[in-house]
């Protein structure tokens, strides 16, 4: 859970939310690696780069990270109670009341930044300052890498409202809007999809949702569509 100025949602116990879905066990942390798969080839390449998980709840990507290798690998929370979780599975993840200005004294610091369901949990009129200082905390060729929750996706009401924290969803369009006012001009827009014993079942759905997609938009612009729950953003400084 993130929120720009540390105020706001912050006063509130997330938690509620967040761990009905989380819960600190190695084979709960471990469920996170497919995530780190499927980017893997935007990963630095050296061990020893710079991570930040902003947002990083009880540090679920950081075991992840870890686990493959990554040794400064830092997560920032301004959830006290999903913090003290993540500080007792032995990560590093610091507790703090003001995100935004945490990043403006770190300028030019970073060599990744993960920014993971956590954009739409800031006020819209914030979003766009709130990348800023990602972008300005990045070296330069730093990377950012977010997913938001998808408003073309067939269930992007559920999955704007599951969560009452949240201020909005986004399309590739949206996205792309903050992201080149936030300063990032190289990115890549992703499907997220989940290879498991339901891909197939999925990729029939959304075979039925393009339809629709065509329906309205034509064939060349209903298949550029990403229609994943979120979308995966990959940004480069």
């Amino acid at each position: 859970m993130e929120n720009y100025g540390g105020d706001g949602m912050s006063k509130f116990r997330y938690g509620l939310h967040y761990l009905k879905w989380h819960q600190p066990t190695e084979a709960h942390y471990l469920e996170h690696m497919w995530f780190l798969k499927r980017i893997k080839e935007f990963l630095p390449k050296e061990k020893d780069a710079k991570i930040l998980d902003l947002g990083c709840g009880i540090g679920c990507y950081l075991y992840c990270l870890k686990k493959l290798g990554y040794n400064n690998v830092k997560g920032i929370e301004i959830d006290r109670e999903l913090a003290e979780i993540g500080k007792k599975a032995n990560l590093d993840v610091e507790f703090v009341e003001n995100s935004l200005l945490w990043l403006k004294e770190r300028k030019e610091t970073f060599d990744l930044i993960l920014l993971l369901d956590v954009l739409e949990h800031i006020e819209k009129r914030e979003q766009i300052d709130f990348l800023q200082a990602i972008y300005h905390s990045l070296k330069r060729g730093g990377k950012l890498i977010l997913t938001v929750p998808n408003a073309n996706s067939y269930l992007a009401c559920r999955q704007r409202y599951n969560d009452w924290t949240h201020t909005s969803s986004f399309t590739e369009h949206s996205i792309e809007y903050i992201l080149r006012n936030a300063g990032f001009q190289g990115f890549s827009i992703l499907d997220i999809v989940p290879f498991d014993k339901l891909w197939i079942i999925r990729k029939l759905v959304r075979a039925i949702s393009r339809m629709f997609l065509i329906s309205e938009y034509g064939l060349r612009g209903g298949l550029k569509i990403p229609l994943s729950l979120n979308l995966l953003v990959v940004a480069w400084k």
